[in-house]
């Protein structure tokens, strides 16, 4: 099946109705850096990200694996309903 995106990466996601956590893929297309996400109550999802491919790409660089932080929360119902810095937090 032809599409009209490159996909870049996989995702985990917010529906933008009900909060549920879902996959999302990050792709490539000619508005530029889109995230897609599908609901199973609300449907499909395309959201900008990135207008430019080639910043998008670039910042990646600076990406560093994560650090201990301070807890400033505790987990009660998970990501992203614990809003903070809980454990869950690289």
């Amino acid at each position: 099946m032809n599409r009209d995106y490159t996909y870049l990466t996989s995702t985990r996601t917010l529906c933008p109705v009900c909060r549920s956590v879902v996959d999302g893929k990050i792709v490539h297309d000619d508005h530029g850096v889109l995230v897609l996400r599908r609901c199973p109550d609300h449907g499909v999802f395309k959201e900008l990200l990135e207008s430019d491919l080639s910043y998008h790409l670039k910042k990646s660089e600076y990406d560093k694996p994560g650090a201990t932080s301070t807890c400033q929360t505790d987990v009660s119902r998970g990501c992203p309903f614990d809003c903070g810095l809980c454990p869950e937090h690289d």
